[in-house]
């Protein structure tokens, strides 16, 4: 009797712990399926009004976007620069949506290996005009899958993310560390001259001496001083200038003398134009500035910049 009652008692207890770790592996995968988010961060962009980031090198300050009735710009240490508009887009159009592919890991150990670090990350929070949080970031490892077969053109690049006060780290398509491990420099606005070139009407070249002339759109043709000029080379110039960039950034803008050459642009749907060119040393040759991005000055001899803007009036007519 004794032994009929152990193993039927053995036999009631190995159903109760089957059970038991049946109901923890059930459990153990729901809570596996609530941690995957299909949406990671969903940002409106017409609500962000602060953008701040930290540097993966820690030896380097946050770097503080912020949105104003001007614009976008960029706070440093108590001095204000114009921020480019498309990196600023860019940035917003990462977070707008961002959806993860996989859980990398749900433990704090694994943090180190995917680079989600409070040390090793770069760290990127947004706010609203309240400042409130919208969205706290943060940006680690990046990996590069090579194409699987012959017929896959591209690989996948893929970034490692976690989210504040979250354990998980997950795994998002993209290259979120090149869109967000940015210096302060290559987010400032580098535009000197931004229009359509069709509207463009007159623009008037003042050079030191004679040199001095007018293009201008007369009667539908172009003229250069009343002469007509060459309509490829004028359109050829005008694509040329239309949208002025130059990454030759110069800090020190101290001890400039009045400018030697400006050119002034009028036209439809747009606000006068001036850009300015300062002599300086051998390195940069002039020094250019424009009133459509007052506060940076730019070096000339990179890419040619002075050059390509400021031309003579020779190169514009029939030869």
């Amino acid at each position: 009797m004794y032994k009929k009652l152990s193993t039927k008692n053995l036999a009631i207890i190995f159903i109760l712990l089957l059970v038991v770790v049946l109901a923890i592996t059930f459990f153990n995968d729901e809570s596996k399926q609530n941690t995957f988010k299909s949406i990671l961060v969903s940002v409106d962009s017409a609500m962000v009004s602060k953008i701040i980031i930290y540097p993966k090198d820690k030896s380097k300050n946050a770097i503080n976007l912020v949105k104003d009735s001007k614009g976008w710009s960029i706070n440093d240490n108590g001095k204000t620069y114009s921020a480019d508009i498309n990196a600023i887009m860019g940035m917003l159009s990462a977070l707008k949506e961002l959806k993860p592919t996989r859980v990398a890991a749900m433990e704090q150990d694994k943090w180190k290996e995917y680079e989600v670090t409070d040390s090793a990350a770069v760290r990127v929070t947004t706010s609203d005009v309240n400042n409130n949080i919208l969205c706290d970031l943060y940006i680690g490892k990046f990996s590069y899958q090579q194409p699987k077969n012959q017929y896959q053109r591209q690989g996948t690049m893929s970034t490692y993310v976690r989210l504040k006060g979250e354990d998980e780290v997950y795994c998002t398509e993209g290259f979120l560390s090149m869109t967000f491990n940015a210096d302060i420099n290559s987010l400032r606005n580098k535009t000197l001259i931004s229009s359509s070139p069709e509207n463009f009407k007159k623009l008037q070249f003042i050079y030191p001496a004679d040199s001095s002339f007018t293009l201008e759109k007369l009667n539908n043709k172009w003229t250069v001083n009343g002469l007509v000029a060459d309509s490829v080379k004028v359109a050829n110039y005008l694509n040329s200038i239309s949208n002025l960039n130059s990454n030759a950034i110069v800090e020190n803008n101290t001890g400039l003398i009045t400018q030697l050459y400006s050119m002034k642009i009028e036209g439809d749907n747009m606000s006068g134009l001036e850009l300015k060119a300062f002599p300086a040393d051998s390195i940069n040759g002039f020094i250019l500035n424009s009133n459509f991005n007052p506060d940076t000055y730019f070096g000339g001899n990179q890419n040619d910049l002075f050059n390509k803007a400021f031309i003579s009036s020779k190169t514009l007519l029939n030869n």
